[in-house]
């Protein structure tokens, strides 16, 4: 190792480093508790997929509720709690979405202070992580963070001195590589590369690079993780009928290659859900998907593929800037400090174990998006050890004692800049979805389906949320490539119950006609602003 103080990978905790763990862990309890109020109605969009599949388990449908395409760790453990306390659904998902944040919290300023001694970069840290994780609980209500979570953890065992000497922290890995997995597909794919590639340069800094060696370790991992979650892939296969570990990647493939979904024949105007008691056909799109497309099923593809990973410059610029405004800097310096051949400031094992799987960790991304930042999180702790460690070489000199902790202050409040923004916007976001349902409930418009003026494009995420606090199956139309006239003839033959007709202003000089050209009056007689409804049923 180094001998500069600011790195310690064998500090133990003590008292001040414990404050600095559970101060912050507390801080993001209290900030969830307090924002429910104003974020309850806040469900992202993908949130309702998961939970109506939560609802399944809780039914104990299990042939619903087992699914290739949404990731089953939050899934489950909300519906564990909902059995056993018989609170409502997003409500338990939040509670269980609040223990891995938490535990990011914990494992982040755990990672963090393996390398930083300094108690106002922990504090700031720290801080940091309690603000941005308690935002991210409410911005992405499922799954997402257990994977960032046990990544970490991962992270934390594979930097142990004792790791290659021990094959217990072998066999943990890889359990807790299976966890990941389960919090995200993604995993199944990135943590054995992680495996290999960390033990590579573990054994080639502690003893030598031996294949041998090299293969008994990273495979032991490896093997254990596979059998943990082999289960679950058989449960796939008997449901779906294919072996696959998730149909994500395979669809997102597709989709962000050729633009849009690829429907199968059978599907005219609006796509129906894929269950009986399903909300809208994305809780499993796999069902709905006709054709796979991949790049190197023809030139062209390939081509698209190559011009996707170009415009990808854009997007990983802007998810950065929405990370941190430093974050880009960081992500370029860790670069040219990587291909460097002669020494650097990288040189100790761990360091170069951090610089190496903040490059890795993003790659298959360019293929396809970085979500605005959202596939990044597991890096934010990452980026932060780097950027410490660059700070104390190039900025700490220039900036002396006094300026010095502002800009640490800075560098960490930038973290949070995304994070008040979005939370400004997601302040009582869907209250108005909610009252609209609750109107319908009056009106006895529930537990039913219907299709709907508005695509999937128009305003997906807010009529998704409608068909969820009201129970209705929306039978979607993705685009709007579609009249009325044709809307309705697949309404018939899915025998679906209603056309809403979302408007803007009165309403008033909208007439609907059905399939024989009948007048239908709208049943709720305008007492829902901004929707009419009209049954279409027979």
């Amino acid at each position: 190792m180094p001998d500069n103080p600011q790195q310690n990978t064998g500090n133990k905790i003590t008292g001040n480093s414990f404050l600095q763990m559970i101060v912050p862990a507390a801080l993001l309890c209290c900030m969830v508790a307090f924002l429910w109020p104003y974020f309850q109605y806040y469900i992202d969009p993908d949130a309702i997929s998961y939970l109506n599949i939560t609802a399944k388990y809780v039914e104990g449908d299990y042939q619903h509720a087992v699914n290739a395409f949404w990731s089953p760790m939050g899934c489950w453990l909300t519906a564990v709690l909902v059995k056993c306390t018989h609170w409502p659904l997003f409500k338990s998902a939040i509670i269980i979405n609040t223990i891995p944040a938490v535990g990011m919290v914990l494992a982040g300023q755990r990672l963090f202070q393996k390398f930083r001694n300094d108690d106002w970069e922990r504090w700031c840290f720290g801080l940091m992580s309690a603000v941005f994780w308690s935002y991210t609980i409410y911005f992405q209500s499922f799954t997402d963070i257990w994977q960032f979570f046990f990544l970490t953890v991962g992270v934390l065992i594979l930097l142990r001195e004792d790791y290659n000497q021990k094959p217990v922290w072998w066999i943990a890995l890889g359990i807790t590589g299976c966890l990941a997995f389960f919090g995200k597909a993604y995993s199944f794919v990135f943590f054995p590369v992680m495996i290999l590639v960390i033990t590579a340069i573990k054994l080639r800094s502690e003893e030598g690079l031996k294949i041998k060696r090299w293969l008994l370790i990273s495979l032991t991992s490896i093997v254990v993780m596979m059998l943990c979650l082999s289960p679950w892939v058989y449960l796939l296969h008997e449901k779906y009928g294919i072996w696959t570990y998730s149909t994500a990647g395979k669809l997102n493939m597709s989709w962000w290659l050729v633009g849009t979904q690829e429907f199968k024949t059978s599907v005219h105007a609006v796509v129906p859900p894929p269950y009986q008691g399903s909300l809208y056909y994305f809780e499993d799109p796999y069902l709905a998907q006709g054709r796979f497309s991949n790049f190197w099923q023809s030139p062209h593809l390939f081509l698209k593929q190559i011009m996707r990973t170009l415009y990808n410059i854009v997007g990983w610029t802007e998810s950065s800037n929405r990370i941190s405004a430093f974050y880009f800097v960081v992500w370029v310096l860790s670069i040219l400090f990587f291909v460097q051949k002669r020494k650097t400031i990288f040189q100790s094992t761990a360091l170069k174990i951090i610089l190496t799987l903040f490059i890795i960790f993003p790659l298959p991304y360019w293929l396809l998006t970085f979500d605005h930042g959202r596939y990044l999180w597991f890096t934010i702790p990452l980026a932060s050890i780097l950027a410490m460690t660059m700070s104390d070489e190039f900025i700490k000199p220039k900036l002396g004692k006094r300026l010095y902790p502002v800009f640490i202050a800075v560098f960490f409040l930038s973290f949070i800049i995304t994070p008040i923004s979005d939370m400004k916007g997601m302040f009582r976001s869907g209250y108005e979805e909610h009252e609209t349902a609750m109107r319908l409930w009056k009106e006895n418009i529930v537990k039913s389906s219907f299709i709907s003026n508005k695509s999937y494009a128009d305003a997906g995420s807010s009529i998704i949320k409608i068909a969820w606090f009201s129970e209705n199956a929306w039978y979607c139309h993705p685009l709007n490539d579609y009249s009325t006239a044709e809307l309705l003839a697949d309404a018939k033959r899915y025998n679906v119950q209603y056309y809403f007709y979302f408007y803007e202003g009165s309403g008033d000089d909208y007439i609907f006609r059905n399939r024989d050209g009948k007048i239908v009056e709208d049943i709720t007689n305008g007492v829902i602003k901004g929707l009419k409804v009209y049954p279409i049923g027979e």
